[in-house]
């Protein structure tokens, strides 16, 4: 008889692990019963044994069964044959120690991998209890550092939590400048939401790669999973595998100003009846928008065990724009401001699809319009290319070059220096609908404005 490989386990109360092994070459007798019992429908593969693994003692032990109709006597059976109705029938024969020697040795590789991955999780867990101001703020390091530590550790996400978790078990920061530049490395970090097992990695690989469906079943998933892992590093944490960056992240923060954190349009601190503390959400999440596997939205529903945001209240809101003010009486219906959060975070990628200046043009557009409502900064963001914005410099410099055209500026330098240009582009810029932005260091208009159409005449500066 020869050992074809482990068809299933499964593990029961946490006792035992039981295995179902295939075998093939059993005796011709017990062949030849099972042909009666089968007939046509007889299936040469469907032989096998059952092996208990006891968690507490970590012994191996084969299964057998004290009586079977199929077999004369007392003596307990120890092969099975799945009949064509799925039920199991017991033979008795001698098996080969050196059979089940080798029987045990595969079935230890997985109890070996299952216990790599309990401890690959308990690490992960471990890292997911302790409290980030024991780990963090208890680092040496400046005040300025600690507050802003503290500001932003504050209201990092499910997401953000997790993948923080795994940088610090993989490089633990030994100062407050350390524990800076791991939050501001976050963002490279890629969390694989649901896969929180060597089996289910295997899984999402089998997915990421696109395997047919026909291929899938005879995929080792566990072995698989451990492949994935040799070719994208990780961790386990909790119910989620999080690869680290392919190459060291760059430390963007060298002890000198402290940088604010960018990716990110609004954040959300929901929560429910079972954690009515809540957590929070970081907008915008690609991850929902791409239809690409759990993110941002829901690992935060499985932290506050709830299926649809509709099972959620809203606690606090903030948005990356300072001019957006009382977000919570914006809206009265949770999905539309998660919307128009994504909507708002997806605008600010873009950077007006690469164009130069977008922050500062989106901020003068922001400042002219007056905006405090998160749906109106969404609409701003997307008609940017409405303004007209240009620096006080750039519009003087336009101005002076127009006005060296005029007769009376051929007179040379005594009579262009009697003439206030300055003074001459701010009028100029206010009759062409302009206006100065609160810095001092820009003019702004809008196109369409009613303004601008009764003001328009004059020389055009674009």
């Amino acid at each position: 008889m020869e050992c074809k490989g482990i068809d299933h386990y499964d593990v029961f109360d946490g006792d035992v692990i039981i295995f179902s092994v295939d075998i093939s070459g059993v005796p011709e007798e017990i062949r030849s019963i099972a042909q009666e019992i089968d007939g046509c429908d007889y299936d040469p593969d469907r032989f096998g044994v059952w092996v208990n693994y006891d968690l507490a003692d970590k012994e191996f032990y084969l299964v057998t069964e004290e009586s079977a109709p199929e077999v004369p006597g007392d003596a307990p059976c120890n092969i099975f044959y799945i009949d064509q109705d799925a039920d199991k029938r017991w033979f008795k024969t001698d098996i080969p120690q050196e059979l089940l020697d080798h029987i045990f040795k595969e079935c230890g590789k997985i109890v070996a991998d299952r216990e790599k991955e309990q401890a690959e999780g308990q690490k992960g867990d471990d890292m997911m209890e302790r409290s980030y101001d024991e780990t963090i703020l208890c680092l040496p390091g400046a005040a300025e550092e600690k507050q802003w530590l503290a500001e932003h550790l504050e209201v990092l996400s499910v997401r953000e939590r997790t993948i923080l978790s795994a940088a610090m078990a993989r490089e633990p920061p030994q100062d407050m400048a350390g524990a800076v530049n791991c939050l501001l490395s976050l963002d490279e970090y890629e969390v694989r939401g649901h896969v929180g097992s060597y089996t289910a990695l295997g899984e999402f690989s089998l997915f990421e790669q696109c395997v047919p469906q026909d291929q899938q079943a005879y995929f080792d998933l566990t072995a698989l999973g451990y492949a994935y892992e040799d070719q994208h590093p990780g961790l386990f944490i909790g119910n989620c595998y999080v690869e680290y960056p392919a190459s060291q992240p760059v430390m963007l923060y060298d002890g000198g100003e402290l940088p604010e954190t960018e990716g990110w349009s609004v954040r959300l601190k929901l929560a429910s009846e079972a954690v009515p503390a809540g957590v929070w959400v970081k907008l915008p999440d690609y991850n929902e928008v791409n239809n690409d596997g759990p993110g941002e939205i829901r690992l935060a529903l499985d932290e506050l065990r709830v299926k649809t945001i509709q099972d959620c209240r809203l606690l606090d809101v903030r948005c990356i724009l300072p001019c957006i003010q009382n977000l919570t009486g914006q809206y009265d219906n949770l999905a539309d401001l998660i919307y128009d959060g994504t909507n708002l975070g997806i605008l600010l990628d873009e950077r007006g699809q690469g164009s130069p200046g977008f922050p500062e043009r989106f901020a003068a557009a922001l400042e002219f319009e007056n905006c405090r409502r998160l749906n109106d900064a969404v609409n701003i963001a997307g008609d940017l290319g409405s303004y007209d914005v240009i620096s006080r410099g750039r519009f003087l410099d336009k101005v002076t070059e127009e006005l060296s055209k005029q007769e009376w500026a051929k007179g040379g330098d005594a009579v262009k220096g009697c003439f206030d240009y300055a003074a001459y582009a701010a009028a100029l810029a206010e009759q062409q609908g302009y206006q100065t932005t609160e810095d001092g260091l820009n003019y702004i208009r809008k196109r369409d404005s009613p303004m601008l159409e009764q003001q328009r005449g004059g020389m055009t500066m674009q």
